[in-house]
């Protein structure tokens, strides 16, 4: 006789299959489950044990970011490898939450909160001077659009969905803006310029 899930386990269980072939990451079941991760984590080894779900990763790849599938399904192949990196090979989400964040304060400075992809890209390159990718690029973009806060326009233009308001005000109240000395004179392509920011964020 098959044991029965608990409510959370339930909870889990439902986002992973509701994924189908996307699959789904840990942090994103703590976040649509209202979890901690280390809740997420004793329930995702329980439902591997009891061949609920399994983990896989993009593109049959070893290192990096990790989904979970319903146990029969199938990853979807054409799913993209996040290349954002840590020194120890997992994925960097505090660097990609970060560069996230800094797009997000350069649209709101835009006008009408719109921008060209090109003018965007620039900002990103200030930030990525280092290790540019025009990949790693095209996959935050993407990211963007995916969690509703970039609307894509015609001719490569973008502009924030202002449903998304609420959203930027919390990404802002992480950014060192309200205390920078200089921040009247910070403008886009100015001497002093987002994109030559000295804070680290």
């Amino acid at each position: 006789m098959e044991i029965q899930l608990n409510e959370e386990q339930q909870k889990i269980y439902n986002l992973v299959v509701n994924s189908k072939k996307l699959g789904i990451t840990k942090a994103n079941l703590a976040k649509n489950a209202g979890l901690n991760s280390k809740e997420v984590e004793k329930i995702i080894k329980t439902l591997e044990n009891r061949d609920k779900i399994k983990s896989v990763r993009p593109n049959g790849r070893t290192t990096g970011v990790k989904l979970w599938i319903d146990f029969n399904q199938t990853l979807d192949s054409s799913l993209p490898t996040n290349v954002f990196r840590t020194a120890d090979q997992g994925v960097d989400d505090d660097l990609i939450e970060r560069i996230k964040q800094k797009l997000i304060y350069f649209m709101q400075q835009q006008c009408d909160g719109k921008a060209s992809k090109d003018e965007i890209r620039r900002v990103y390159k200030a930030q990525q001077s280092e290790h540019y990718d025009e990949t790693d690029f095209d996959r935050i973009i993407n990211l963007l659009k995916y969690d509703s806060i970039l609307i894509e326009e015609e001719n490569s233009f973008f502009k924030l969905n202002p449903f998304k308001q609420q959203k930027f005000q919390f990404y802002l109240s992480y950014l060192p803006c309200q205390t920078c000395p200089v921040f009247n004179q910070c403008k886009p392509g100015n001497t002093i310029s987002p994109e030559k920011c000295v804070f680290e964020w």
